[in-house]
């Protein structure tokens, strides 16, 4: 036998091996199983940010913004009252830069039920919490089973390739691991439930499958904003098949192609009155866009967004790259993941995937379910409603490039099959393994700023009157989870915590006068960030005077992209009194600093993030202090 035919030989006995394993009767319990095993040491990851507020609201039964319309408010962060800014501004609970009618509030309640039912049923195991969220994933999985064998009956193999895709995927992993993120878990159920219901209304008559997909897309909404997603797959399912209740056989009336949606438009419309009408959205931040309130910023950002994310989906390119960009290098970002898409829409068609009617309906669905992610900051959580389409898609052009089907032109053959390659291992390979140890690592690498660093700052209870102003902690904005971090763990917090720059970048400080100090970023950069404030709505100016309770600053330089480089902050007291003290960020935590003379300079250099990370790693004194 030669050796060309042992390889073909063995490439068979592997592909039965796993069609056989792929159709056995249990390999979808198998694999929701799967699934939830590979991120199971989320478990022991404790609390993150957004939990602790939720934990304030419902065990401290701490003050909300207003929450009309919603059982506890426990997604109403900021209301863009003015007054209530200003206050959170002189506590430091809200940085000195964020805009004062920044509002962050969103409209969640079947979620906020999940979480109540956690804090009333096992209120001191965020384990059990964890756990409440692996069966909502565990109950995803499934429900994209069920998706996936009512949309492909003709290859089983293909549907469980699609599902084992799914469960591999990195993308998704911080909607799982994070508590207070399950809203997506639970919109994303919501809506596969709504899909597969559709496809059975518009394939056979079924009334009742109608009517449970109104339902569902409702809940979906009630979920999470994500739910808007679901729309995209029944826009793509009306345009692939059309209003035949004959599957696959699409028509060309598009009267009867818009009458199906009517219902989801109407229940779309009344959601997003009702949403405006109790004051729901968010404003004054740079990180999110109201699509309805500023459409052509919004048609610009989708430009940029939508193929950073599908680079992300296909690729695993983390979609957070785009942030971390100067606009002119977004949009050469954003060039070359379009050619590279352009590149595998190509494969795929020579590959013959775009022949299948199911192929189109849920690459159509998965494109126009990131459309409205394109709102916010680009990130990898946003994908996971794409990835109902997407993880089909890949299994589909996975399955064709290893079967019979090959190329009509034999010279494209090598190229695609090294692309294609190059999508398996990134997908097969590469994602299990970051699901596997981000999830055995995701205490460790959070719990130092997120827990670890608020708790190393003095306890109140030494100096209720104390005002702490901390230089350059790593990320200035998470100072809005100090007080409820601190509370949780039973310590007491002092008057105030000011936050006065990140260290993204070196910074130099000088001691002005008595009450003055001037904080300057290196070069042109500049040290706040894009969330509490955007610069295009809400610019800063030279001269500008920002109170924030005892302190204000006064913006002295600008950046080239309008944010402040370099800033004077006056106390109201001699900075040297009782009162204040003052603190840097290391690669080992909050420690105190001594402020130079007046009239000296010193620098702040930024630290060392990878050091910082194998600190993080290690974690021996820390976390050994913390358990």
């Amino acid at each position: 036998m030669s050796s060309l035919q042992a390889t073909n030989t063995g490439s068979v006995h592997a592909t039965s091996a796993w069609t056989r394993w792929l159709t056995h009767r249990w390999s979808v319990q198998a694999l929701a199983l799967l699934g939830m095993l590979m991120v199971l040491p989320v478990i022991n990851s404790g609390l993150t940010l957004d939990d602790f507020l939720h934990w304030s609201t419902l065990h401290e039964g701490a003050r909300v913004a207003n929450h009309t319309g919603s059982p506890w408010g426990l997604f109403h962060f900021l209301a863009g009252n003015v007054a209530d800014n200003q206050a959170l501004k002189a506590t430091g609970e809200m940085v000195w830069w964020a805009a004062n009618d920044l509002r962050t509030l969103f409209w969640r309640p079947l979620t906020e039920w999940t979480h109540w039912l956690d804090h009333g049923m096992w209120p001191q195991s965020p384990a059990l919490m964890h756990l409440h969220s692996l069966l909502w994933y565990g109950a995803l999985i499934l429900l994209l089973a069920r998706l996936y064998q009512r949309l492909d009956t003709g290859s089983p193999v293909r549907a469980r390739l699609a599902v084992l895709i799914f469960i591999c995927s990195s993308l998704h992993l911080s909607a799982v691991a994070w508590i207070a993120a399950r809203n997506q878990l639970v919109a994303a159920c919501c809506a596969v439930l709504c899909i597969g219901a559709f496809h059975v209304w518009r394939t056979r008559p079924s009334p009742r499958h109608g009517w449970l997909a109104v339902a569902m897309f409702g809940l979906a909404l009630m979920s999470a904003e994500a739910g808007l997603a679901t729309l995209g797959y029944l826009v793509a399912h009306v345009l692939v098949f059309g209003a035949s209740h004959q599957p696959h056989q699409a028509s060309s009336v598009w009267r009867e192609r818009v009458a199906p949606l009517l219902p989801f438009l109407l229940i779309m419309v009344i959601w997003r009155v009702a949403y405006n009408a109790l004051g729901y959205g968010s404003s004054g931040s740079g990180f999110y866009i109201d699509p309805a309130s500023d459409p052509v910023r919004f048609a610009g950002n989708i430009v940029l967004r939508l193929p950073t994310l599908l680079l992300a989906q296909v690729f695993g390119v983390p979609s957070a790259t785009l942030n971390l960009l100067a606009p002119a290098q977004q949009a050469l970002y954003a060039t070359a993941a379009a050619v590279a898409l352009a590149l595998c829409w190509l494969v795929a068609q020579i590959y013959g995937v775009w022949a299948s009617p199911v192929a189109r309906f849920l690459g159509i669905g998965g494109v126009l379910a990131l459309v409205p992610m394109c709102a916010s900051e680009t990130t990898d959580r946003l994908l996971l409603n794409a990835e109902i389409g997407f993880s089909w898609l890949l299994a589909m052009l996975f399955a064709r490039a290893l079967g019979q089907h090959r190329p009509r032109r034999s010279w494209v053959t090598l190229p695609a099959k090294i692309l294609i390659g190059l999508i398996v291992f990134v997908h097969l390979v590469v994602m299990p393994i970051q699901t596997v140890a981000y999830a055995a690592l995701r205490k460790p690498l959070l719990t130092p700023t997120s827990v670890l660093d608020p708790l190393g700052l003095p306890d109140g209870r030494q100096d209720p009157d104390a005002r702490l102003v901390l230089l350059n902690p790593p990320m200035a904005a998470l100072t809005f989870y100090y007080p409820s971090v601190r509370r949780y763990h039973g310590m007491v917090n002092p008057a105030s915590m000011h936050a006065l720059a990140n260290s993204f970048h070196d910074l130099s400080l000088t001691v002005v006068d008595a009450h003055t100090l001037e904080l300057r970023s290196a070069g042109n950069k500049s040290f706040i960030d894009a969330f509490s404030r955007d610069v295009v709505t809400r610019p800063f100016k030279i001269g500008e005077v920002i109170k924030a309770g005892p302190l204000q600053a006064v913006v002295a330089t600008l950046s080239p992209h309008g944010t402040p480089r370099s800033v004077r902050f006056r106390f109201s007291s001699p900075i040297t009194s009782s009162p204040w003290r003052f603190y840097v960020w290391t690669d080992a935590g909050y420690v105190p600093y001594t402020l130079p003379a007046p009239g000296q300079t010193t620098s702040l250099p930024a630290p060392d993030l990878s050091r910082a990370l194998m600190q993080q790693l290690k974690g021996e004194e820390r976390r050994q202090a913390w358990r």
